[in-house]
């Protein structure tokens, strides 16, 4: 665009196009001491826009794309206007070509539709969607294979690939959003995984023993990290049937708050959705106005953290160890999930996952004394019934024995079901992370909830760095670290579906 006016005196010329101007202001805006010839220009700048009829803010790509076709039905364009059509077609050309770049970055397109059954043919569906969409739509159909592949071969669990198909189903909504059908393609390759396992048992020299298809996906998986998950330096994605983002959450997981909770795979830096205390109906009475029982909706988000784990490793170990990277894989593993369960247990929320201890604030029952048999019922009744039918109990084994031991008047066990892992008809479950204090006033150690309410939101693509070690002296050591980084967040989604037991 070209602007042209006077203002106090002075004829301003400025060719620029909006989005540069805005840039400009952004940039004149965000410094903590403009100058006035800065003071200047940002008036100038804003007269240009408000000249021009452009509006305040930068239109996402859907407007771009709507304003697009409004313009294109017009029959004649002012130059303002085609100045105006020019710079979204431009816009959207560009994100449509960074997508289409990540599409073809998730491995030979044409290979791999060669392989995919008939049943995945077209829709009509599909073949009415723009090109963007519909290439979007056949990335989450491949990456269903692949999927699929790896659950027939035993090296994801059923639990783990329904999950994943669930972060998949979502895309298809977004015909945009297909980092997370790219990532189960990437990652989930085999030669991406016999690639990396030869980077990973020589980190200097690994790549000369790569076949042509492992050159090929650990190419792939090196743009797509750095292109869609942000990876840089040299930090490597790792393959999706080690990531321990995935197997933190899998079928069988011994964490007990994490084996209870809703668990979400997502692509971005939260989860975002929408929570609700409910709301309740009524009888009506014929020709009567209905009550407003509008519910009350908030917006819920949670963050993710970065968590990073370190493993040292002798260059012996690593040219000796049979199926070293799995191997290392189950070392971080346990070390990743030892600091998962402590925060999701007593997290701060601060630089790390809300626990459900934090999270808990509603109404919390306290003993009144000493810890009793009457306080696991007051416990449990103090639940609303709305989330009392899929609660359970989780408290750390100490309580729990203390627990299975209360005695009637009689001498009989008050709760003889807790050596079957129920407790009041519910499910008992241990964490070792939670409390076992249960005299010290304050002390929180059993919780009672339906932990459907609360949320465990993993980031996919978790990444891996080697870096030599060094002795005090500056001198190499022979060893390596394999260092780590994953992303995790969670957080009570209704803090009301949980009720803490505190010493009193």
């Amino acid at each position: 665009m070209s602007f042209t006016f006077t203002r106090g005196g002075r004829t301003v010329n400025i060719n620029l196009t909006a989005d540069q101007i805005r840039e400009r202001i952004a940039q004149i805006e965000r410094s903590k001491n403009p100058s006035i010839n800065d003071r200047q220009a940002l008036e100038d700048f804003e007269f240009a826009l408000s000249l021009a009829g452009v509006p305040d803010h930068i239109p996402t790509l859907d407007e771009r794309r709507a304003r697009v076709a409004e313009l294109e039905r017009f029959e004649r364009r002012s130059n303002a206007q085609n100045d105006e059509l020019a710079e979204h077609r431009a816009a959207v050309a560009a994100d449509d070509q960074k997508r289409a770049a990540l599409l073809r970055a998730a491995g030979n397109l044409n290979a791999q539709e060669a392989a995919v059954p008939e049943t995945t043919a077209p829709t009509s569906s599909t073949r009415n969607m723009n090109p963007i969409a519909a290439s979007a739509s056949r990335s989450v159909q491949l990456a269903r294979g692949t999927l699929d592949t790896l659950h027939r071969s035993n090296h994801l669990g059923s639990e783990t690939a329904e999950r994943i198909e669930r972060m998949l189903a979502g895309t298809l909504d977004d015909p945009t959003g297909s980092d997370a059908a790219l990532w189960v393609r990437t990652a989930g390759s085999p030669d991406y995984l016999s690639a990396f396992a030869k980077r990973l048992r020589d980190p200097v020299s690994g790549h000369t023993e790569f076949t042509a298809a492992e050159a090929e996906a650990h190419r792939t998986a090196q743009y797509f990290g750095r292109s869609a998950l942000g990876l840089s330096g040299g930090a490597s994605m790792i393959p999706l049937t080690l990531d321990p983002t995935i197997n933190l959450t899998s079928a069988g997981s011994n964490g007990g708050i994490r084996g209870l909770a809703r668990v979400e795979q997502i692509t971005t830096n939260s989860w975002n959705g929408v929570t609700s205390g409910g709301t309740t109906a009524e009888w009506k009475v014929e020709h009567a106005e209905a009550s407003d029982k509008t519910p009350s909706v908030g917006q819920k988000t949670i963050p993710v953290y970065t968590l990073t784990c370190n493993a040292t490793v002798s260059w012996e170990l690593q040219q000796d160890a049979m199926n070293f990277s799995t191997e290392l894989s189950r070392v971080l593993f346990d070390a990743a999930a030892v600091s998962v369960d402590a925060a999701l247990a007593t997290g701060t929320g601060s630089g790390q996952p809300t626990g459900i201890i934090t999270a808990a604030t509603t109404s919390p029952v306290s003993t009144g004394g000493a810890f009793s048999s009457a306080n696991v019922v007051a416990l449990q009744n103090a639940m609303p019934a709305r989330f009392s039918q899929n609660a359970s109990f989780v408290a750390p084994l100490p309580v729990i024995n203390a627990v299975g031991s209360f005695e009637t008047a009689n001498g009989a066990l008050r709760f003889p079901e807790v050596s079957d892992g129920r407790l009041l008809h519910r499910g008992l479950t241990e964490d070792s992370n939670l409390s076992a204090d249960m005299t010290t006033t304050g002390s929180k150690f059993m919780v009672y909830g339906d932990f459907r309410q609360y949320l465990v939101a993993t980031r996919v693509g978790a990444s891996i760095v080697v870096l030599p070690s060094f002795g005090a002296n500056g001198r190499p050591t022979a060893d390596n670290n394999f260092f780590v980084a994953l992303r995790v967040g969670a957080d009570a989604l209704i803090p009301g579906a949980f009720r803490v037991l505190t010493k009193s």
